[in-house]
């Protein structure tokens, strides 16, 4: 399962830590430093980058760095789903700017952030993921209910804030309203208002009339009211019918356009397409009358040049005819070269025949030319030279590390002969054990007869007193008629609120049991005394049966023997390691045997490469110098082909020169007894003649060349506005130049069409009216009619509203004279304040009650839906850190708070349980709600210090359930040095206390 970790944390400035790095964060991190190293801090950083920096006016801290260095961070958190991203948040507006950049590029800010983090704030984040020593620390300091109360929370909620609001919510109503209260406000006032309706409706059997005034006066202003109405809705529809006949020619107008728009809506035709095409027309023609000019020139240009021209086969051959004049110097100096070559060649056969007997080998020069010679192939030789001669030497390493190894081995196994030999043997050591154990048990026998003698000594020193002080008389009825007169005080001050009185009625009460309890006990204590002395006696005679044994000769053989088993055991450590050593050193000579093959094979292979004695060893050992003479003997085979190359191409050029001038003079007819100098001197001057004829004959191709660009030059003008012609007529969909006229004609027409429409459209939404309402009223067919009946509804409605005003005046006055009249007015004025005063304390005790209700509602879902699963992980968590002994929890079903049951069916509430099964409650039921709470998105685990109290067993308990936790990074802040043995080093970050500098 993929889940949301942490992978680096980088600090700017947080706090007194600055420019600090923490990679590679692993899913099960430590981080362990003494006080003031910073843990809290980067506890405190995790949640600032994260959800953002605590606001000023808060009593939280910020954390801001007193040196002056950029305040804030970053965090790189990978995201399942989403790939990594590195949060940065600086210093900026209250909680901070913050910048996310995703792994694929993406970048955001706030929004991104609580995206990825599923709208998670950091209280709820705090409360479920996020615990620290100061939570199991309260619960020293909590009553039976208050940590009933706190476990519920941590388990159903997360935070114990929703059952704070609820008590809030319950004594508010309560000082408002009680059912059978008289105090609160609502309890008073309910009780005026039925007194004040009870005289009020004595005073209203007085006063029909004044009553049945009322009635007209409310009918009468009902009639009013609905009387109004009709007049404002009659008004708007005049109004509305006014703006549709304003209004109606341009609605119909539009329509019209509409339907012919229609004919127009699929038309497509070039913008100014018509205007275009008549340019185009005429920028056309004139280019059309110069190339027609142009082409009756080329033509008679093009007769000319064919009429004068020169003899190609001769020009064709003037490269050839130059090059033989010029290379008539070169026939002497390669003959002269053919003598030099021959000489040279003599030489270089001698000295490859001379490093062919060096090197012992009989080789053509073919095979001595085939040789790899490259560079990669000295490397290699190199490189097998030098392994060849390593591994002679690592040999006599090998050997002098086995004679080591050897000389150690036995050694160690003479020392662990010797220390087996001064073991105890098993009877020995069970003899040894035995005797330990009855110098303990009577060590333990003779303190505990010294304390019951003690205490008998203190128990008839006490029965003597009281026998002496003992009187004759029975002090019980006094204290049960005391007992009786407190019991009834509390009860009356309690009933009538004296708060005071009750406390000093209870506290008697207390003070008459207690006394009444302590007597009771007294008695009691004479039937012990019997058991007492009987156990004396047990105690004596085991003692006379242990025999004594001299504690400090048994200490000393138990310690030493204990010493030289665990030197024996270190012995046998070293020895063991010394055995993989030797092991070691063995499997290198097997490696080197391999090796040694390996590199003797290699120089055979590439001595059969190069063609060299393949067992020889004294080539093997030099076959560096073997290859350098190789190099030699090639490079002299490669001179000696390069000569012989070298004169046969010197000949050859000879011969090919004079085959040149040979072919040239009979292609043209030349003397063969001519010498050579001759036939180049005739061939030179007929090929001078010949370009005289193509110079002119050039020159008149210049000027052809120049007339045909011009008249290319006009057609591409030509074919440019042909184009665009087309393009156009492509555009508007024509077949021919009449067709597109007419597409022009309707264009323009189209184009009316949508100017007069905007214009239309212009109006008719500048129109109170809605565009349903002109639909509808285009419909109707009598609207004239309406109007006219609307318009007299109107008038006889203003005519009446004032007639009907009037007369509610005149009753109004009418009822006021009445009220004035006497006592009815006064209690009609006084119910209807009190009353309105019950109302509105009603409505605040309402909006209370509701909120009761609803958070009450909020709670029970807690329980019945996600608390049972909470509950069934706890109890695993809670059976794995006790060890098994308790294996239960279960919820109160009228109050917050928890039953827990041990592996023998025993309940007990929370605050019956001990301090540290208190501790282990609560930590089941945390790390519960944080794998259910949010079951989809695994956040991270953030504990600080929260199990130094725990001992050996109970640390190791709670480190097995955590490294359970498999499904979620957790990240653990401690500063006791004994907790990191529970860890790997590589699990472990140590933090060092930051320096701090005087300003």
């Amino acid at each position: 399962m993929l889940i949301l970790k942490i992978i680096e944390i980088q600090i700017y400035g947080y706090g007194k830590l600055v420019d600090k790095t923490y990679s590679q964060i692993g899913d099960f991190q430590v981080f362990y430093g003494e006080n003031e190293a910073g843990k809290s801090t980067i506890m405190a950083f995790i949640h600032a980058i994260l959800f953002g920096f605590p606001p000023k006016q808060q009593n939280e801290s910020r954390y801001e760095p007193k040196e002056g260095s950029k305040y804030g961070g970053k965090l790189t958190v990978l995201f399942p789903g989403k790939g990594k991203a590195v949060i940065e948040r600086v210093k900026g507006k209250s909680a901070g700017d913050v910048t996310v950049r995703m792994e694929d590029g993406s970048a955001g800010s706030e929004a991104l952030l609580k995206e990825l983090l599923h709208d998670m704030d950091k209280k709820m984040f705090q409360s479920i993921f996020s615990f620290n020593v100061h939570g199991l620390q309260n619960i020293h300091q909590m009553n039976g209910e208050d940590l009933g109360r706190l476990l519920f929370s941590a388990g159903a909620l997360g935070t114990d804030q929703l059952l704070l609001a609820e008590q809030t919510l319950q004594k508010e109503l309560e000082t408002r309203f009680k059912p059978n209260g008289k105090k609160p406000a609502l309890n008073q006032k309910i009780s005026e208002v039925k007194e004040l309706y009870k005289k009020l409706q004595m005073a209203e059997q007085k006063n029909e009339e004044y009553w049945h005034l009322i009635k007209e006066i409310e009918k009468l202003e009902k009639q009013i009211k609905r009387m109004q109405k009709d007049l404002a809705e009659s008004k708007e529809n005049v109004h509305t019918l006014t703006s549709w006949q304003q209004i109606e020619p341009v609605y119909k107008e539009n329509k019209l356009l509409e339907k012919e728009w229609i004919a127009y809506k699929d038309l497509v035709f070039p913008i100014d397409g018509l205007a275009r095409f008549e340019r185009l027309l005429e920028g056309q023609r004139p280019l059309l009358a110069k190339q027609s000019a142009l082409k009756k020139q080329i033509t008679q240009l093009s007769e000319e040049i064919r009429a004068g021209q020169a003899n190609k086969e001769i020009l064709s051959a003037e490269k050839e005819i130059t090059s033989i004049s010029e290379q008539l110097p070169l026939m002497q100096k390669l003959r002269e070269e053919e003598k030099t070559l021959s000489l040279k060649r003599a030489n270089i056969e001698s000295d490859v025949q001379d490093l062919n007997e060096r090197l012992n080998i009989t080789l053509s020069d073919g095979e001595i030319a085939s040789i790899d010679t490259s560079i990669h192939k000295k490397k290699q030789v190199s490189e097998a030279e030098d392994e060849y001669k390593r591994l002679v030497a690592k040999k006599a390493d090998l050997d002098e590390q086995f004679n080591e190894s050897t000389r150690e081995l036995d050694l160690l196994e003479k020392k662990v002969n010797e220390l087996k030999a001064l073991l105890l043997s098993s009877k020995e050591e069970d003899e040894l054990q035995k005797k330990q154990d009855e110098v303990e048990e009577r060590s333990r026998l003779q303190q505990e007869l010294d304390e019951m003698r003690k205490k008998q000594k203190a128990e008839n020193s006490g029965r003597s007193g009281q026998r002496q002080q003992r009187k004759p008389k029975n002090d019980a009825k006094p204290a049960v008629l005391l007992a009786c007169l407190f019991f009834i005080l509390t009860v009356w001050s309690l009933l009538q609120q004296e708060w005071l009185i009750g406390i000093i009625g209870a506290a008697g009460l207390l003070f008459v049991i207690y006394h009444f309890i302590v007597k009771s006990k007294a008695k009691m204590d004479a039937g012990d005394t019997a058991g007492l002395e009987q156990r004396l006696i047990d105690i004596e005679k085991r003692l006379e049966e242990l025999p004594d044994h001299d504690i400090k000769t048994l200490a000393v053989l138990k310690a030493q023997n204990d010493e030289r088993k665990q030197k024996l055991k270190e012995l046998e450590i070293y020895m063991q390691q010394e055995i993989l050593s030797n092991e070691k050193i063995i499997s290198g000579f097997e490696r080197w045997e391999v090796a040694f093959q390996q590199s003797k094979k290699k120089l055979q292979e590439l001595c059969a490469h190069l063609h060299l004695p393949l067992h020889n060893e004294e080539t093997l050992e030099q076959l560096g110098e073997a290859y350098r003479l190789l190099e030699q003997l090639k490079t002299a085979v490669k001179g000696k082909r390069h000569i012989v190359q070298e004169y046969a191409q010197t000949s050859e050029s000879l011969k090919m020169l004079q085959e040149k001038i040979d072919k040239l003079a009979e292609r043209f007819h030349l003397h063969h007894e001519l010498s050579y100098a001759e036939k180049v001197y005739e061939l030179r001057k007929m090929l001078k003649d010949e370009i005289a004829k193509k110079g002119k004959e050039e020159e008149a191709a210049r000027e052809l060349q120049k007339l045909e660009e011009e008249e290319h030059t006009y057609l591409l003008e030509i074919s440019q506005y042909q184009e665009e012609l087309s393009e156009l007529m492509k555009q508007g969909n024509a077949a021919d130049q009449e067709h597109f006229r007419e597409l022009a004609k309707q264009a323009e027409r189209r184009e009316q069409i949508k100017a007069r429409r905007d214009a239309l459209q212009m109006q008719l939404q500048i129109s109170p009216l809605s565009l349903e309402q002109m639909e509808y009223l285009a419909g109707e067919k009598n609207e004239k009619q309406t109007l006219e009946e609307l318009t007299d509804l109107v008038d006889s409605l203003e005519n009446s509203i004032p007639d009907c005003q009037k007369k509610l005046a005149e009753m109004k006055y009418e009822a006021k004279r009445i009220e004035e009249g006497g006592t009815h007015a006064e209690l009609l004025h006084r119910y209807k304040l009190i009353k309105a005063e019950l109302d509105q304390d009603a409505q605040d005790w309402a909006k209370y009650a509701a909120a009761q209700h609803i958070l009450r509602k909020t709670i029970a879902a807690f329980k019945d839906e996600r608390l049972p699963k909470i509950i069934a992980k706890a109890e695993e968590h809670l059976s794995i850190l006790t060890g098994g002994e308790y294996v239960r929890i279960w919820p109160k079903q009228e109050e917050s708070g928890f039953y827990i049951q041990n592996k023998r069916k025993t309940s007990f509430e929370v605050y019956e349980l001990s301090q540290a099964a208190k501790e282990q409650v609560y930590v089941a039921l945390r790390l519960a709600l944080a794998e259910t709470a949010y079951e989809k998105e695994n956040y991270p685990l953030i504990i600080d210090d929260s199990f130094v109290n725990f001992d050996h067993n109970r640390t190791e308990r709670m480190m097995k359930l955590l490294r359970s936790l498999t499904n979620r990074q957790i990240l653990f802040f401690t500063c006791h040095q004994h907790l990191l043995s529970q860890f790997y080093d590589k699990e472990t970050i140590e933090l060092t206390a930051p320096l701090l500098t005087n300003r």
